[in-house]
């Protein structure tokens, strides 16, 4: 119970320990670093790569969960947790194949992220089209940031992060490897931050000239279009003050010829006028520059009234001259048109009855106003005029926008200079691309409108970031080189001193070679040092070797005679009775393989305390001798087993022997004991009987030496019962020997 609850502690301090790093990284993605517009820089994601290097996936993925919510309170994207989850659990894995954190990360960005990035922006993510590549390379730049980052805080701060309940393998790298590695992450993250700050100098500086640019034209273009309007407006004021004396104006007399040379004359002076009129109290037309004007339309259509047309009726109303809504002109060939109009004042007495004054109209082309932008400006921006009810009076041809249509744009939030508006329209073809918009007011209640398209902005930062990034790429590659030409030269020279060291000719006191030139000094000396102790090794070793091949000589012979000691008996030369049952088994198993029989045999020596006490006990132990040299004469094959069994009985084994052949070489024992003459210590014959019990039996009978043993103990008690000097064989076939054996196991249980 103890043990687990130290274990369950133990699973506490990881989970621990990512939550605080969790927490750390959820908290610095609330405070990301400004690169352009809404393209931000995170690092919080420092958090997850810290601890793939330590713990494994799950883990990983945890804490990149935990990170990513603060990225989706402040984007309003939850597609943080599927990127950023699949970079933490990617990265963890190949960690823990052996993978550096740093190219394991390059190779997720390379491989995954970023045409996981390109397909969310440009397909889930309602973004600006010139934005998604950019954001997509700002992404895989971000990723090298904070592994770099990680990888900086771990290796500085070791002990920091040097756990023992980590997950993840710790390798053991080759020096060459650790300085390459060290190597391109201080370069790589050296270079990182001088980019982002000196790019985002840049870019910020880049910005403000574009945006300034912007508003600096859009109040050109605003001062440019009112001077424009207002000299035209002067210039109708102008003529009306002129034609106000010519009482012909108010009875209609078109026949009178001095109004109509002044209009002419007056229009040979402001060519942008399409045509100037004047329009009677009664809506008639009375005069008209060019005078063909007006007898080509009262040729088509009789004669002309404006029926109340607004350039007559604003002009009534308004003391000062009035600037219409531009206009489909049904009198100049349905151009679009914009009317400049004045009121004609005529004594108060003179006025008619319809309750109108005769009115002075100008026809401005709206195509004119294409004027005001030079060539130069209109290649790198485009221009909107709209009047007072936000129709189109001109608009550059670039953007395909027709006059006398509203134009209605829709900003592009977030994604703006900072005064001015990312927007688009509607064309006939579709929306527009995007534009950065200035707004401007014009005098006369009209819209001056300056557009950029924001394509060649972004690309100017796309061009930047992809430098950027192509440099980042061009020195991580240098800094790797760099760093494996340094490992090179490192361990190069080690690399030599270690095949030195292993071809070594023990046999031979052989000098090393000489170093390669241009080692560094200390790997020298330290050659010098290891060639020296080598040659005081190598004397040490032989002589060494020469004292252990005696003390080996000399014991292996005392194991030989402690191997005889402990296998055989001291007395009789036979093995003992530990021998025998260490070595049952396997003789069973020869006989067993062989499916044939086997027999096992005691043999015991008759009245032989008698002896003992007649003759002396050593009289007995020559007696044993004496036994024993008749057994292993009698039964002299390799396979055969005689072992002293305890005091004056033995034990035989015999493997593949038929019931005769057993029989007869059991009764020729038998005789020969009996037969052999003994002398005592004073030279006294005597002689000794023996009594054999044997069991012949097929191998299956049971692989336990006792239950063999047992059943020749009753045969050897049956044979001194009927008188000794006897042998009794027990013969068992197959089905016997399965009988006994089950009979021997139930005796065993009980």
């Amino acid at each position: 119970m103890k043990k687990l609850s130290v274990k369950i502690k133990e699973q506490y301090k990881p989970i621990l320990f990512v939550a605080l790093i969790s927490l750390f990284g959820y908290a610095l993605n609330f405070y990301p670093i400004p690169l352009f517009n809404n393209i931000e820089l995170v690092l919080g994601n420092v958090a997850f790569v810290i601890v793939a290097m330590r713990f494994g996936m799950l883990y990983s993925l945890l804490c990149a969960l935990i990170v990513c919510i603060s990225l989706t309170e402040s984007t309003g994207h939850p597609f943080g947790f599927f990127l950023f989850g699949l970079e933490a659990v990617f990265i963890a894995w190949l960690r823990r194949r052996g993978w550096y954190i740093l190219y394991a990360d390059l190779l997720f960005w390379f491989v995954l992220g970023m045409p996981i990035t390109a397909f969310l922006l440009f397909y889930q993510i309602d973004m600006p089209q010139q934005l998604w590549f950019l954001t997509t390379i700002k992404q895989a730049f971000n990723g090298l940031v904070y592994a770099c980052l990680a990888g900086l805080i771990v290796y500085f701060f070791p002990a920091l992060f040097d756990i023992t309940y980590q997950q993840q393998p710790r390798t053991v790298r080759t020096l060459q490897n650790q300085l390459v590695y060290a190597s391109s992450l201080v370069i790589s993250f050296s270079i990182i931050t001088i980019s982002i700050f000196v790019s985002h100098k840049v870019i910020k500086s880049q910005h403000d000239i574009i945006q300034q640019n912007i508003i600096e034209r859009k109040h050109y273009f605003v001062h440019t279009t009112n001077n424009y309007l207002h000299t035209y407006r002067s210039a109708i004021e102008n003529l009306a003050m002129m034609l106000n004396s010519h009482s012909a104006l108010l009875h209609n007399d078109a026949g009178e010829r001095e109004p109509l040379k002044i209009i002419e004359r007056f229009h040979s002076k402001y060519p942008d006028f399409l045509g100037i009129a004047v329009v009677s109290d009664s809506k008639k037309f009375i005069y008209s520059s060019p005078g063909s004007l007006l007898t080509k339309l009262e040729n088509e259509q009789g004669s002309v009234e404006v029926n109340g047309d607004e350039f007559f009726i604003g002009a009534q109303v308004t003391s000062s001259s009035y600037i219409s809504k531009v206009f489909n002109s049904k009198y100049l060939g349905a151009k679009p048109i914009i009317a400049i109009s004045q009121r004609l004042e005529l004594p108060t007495a003179e006025v008619t009855q319809t309750g109108y004054q005769p009115v002075l109209a100008g026809a401005l082309d709206s195509n004119k106003f294409s004027k005001l932008v030079s060539a130069n400006l209109m290649n790198k921006m485009s221009y909107i005029i709209t009047d007072r009810v936000g129709n189109v009076v001109f608009a550059s041809q670039e953007l395909d926008i027709e006059p006398l249509k509203p134009f209605q744009f829709a900003a592009e939030r977030d994604y703006a200079f900072a005064q001015t508006k990312l927007v688009r329209f509607r064309t006939e073809q579709g929306d527009s691309a995007e534009y950065f918009l200035s707004q401007g007011h014009l005098k006369n209640g009209w819209q001056a409108y300056v557009l950029v398209d924001s394509s060649s902005v972004v690309k100017q930062v796309e061009r930047e970031y992809i430098l950027v990034f192509a440099l980042l790429i061009l020195a991580f590659l240098i800094a790797v080189s760099l760093a494996q030409r340094i490992g090179t030269e490192l361990t190069q020279p080690m690399v030599f001193i270690l095949k030195q060291l292993k071809k070594f000719d023990r046999s031979n006191k052989l000098e090393f070679a000489p170093l390669f030139k241009g080692a560094p000094q200390e790997v020298i000396l330290l050659y010098d040092e290891l060639q020296r102790n080598k040659t005081e090794i190598f004397e040490y070793q032989t002589e060494l070797e020469n004292k252990v091949a005696e003390r080996t000589d000399e014991l292996e012979k005392a194991n030989e005679k402690l191997t005889q000691l402990a296998q055989k008996d001291g007395l009789t030369g036979v093995f003992n009775r530990r021998y025998f049952d260490e070595h049952f088994g396997l003789h069973r198993k020869l006989s067993y393989r062989n499916q044939g029989n086997m027999a096992v045999v005691i043999i015991d020596l008759d009245h032989f305390k008698q002896v003992n006490d007649k003759h002396g006990h050593l009289s007995g132990d020559e007696c044993l001798r004496v036994v024993s040299e008749i057994m292993c004469e009698e039964f002299s094959r390799e396979t055969d087993l005689i072992a002293r069994f305890g005091g004056e009985e033995f034990v035989l084994m015999v493997t593949q022997i038929t019931e005769q052949n057993l029989s007869y070489k059991l009764e020729r024992l038998r005789r020969t004991i009996a037969a052999t003459v003994i002398y005592n210590e004073s030279n006294q014959p005597f002689h000794v009987t023996a009594s054999i019990g044997a069991l012949l039996a097929p191998a299956t009978f049971s692989d336990d030496a006792q239950d063999w043993i047992k059943l020749a103990d009753h045969k050897l008690y049956q044979a001194k019962r009927e008188g000794r000097n006897q042998v009794i064989i027990e013969i068992l076939d197959e089905k016997q020997a399965e009988t006994d054996a089950e009979a021997l196991a139930t005796e065993v249980s009980e």
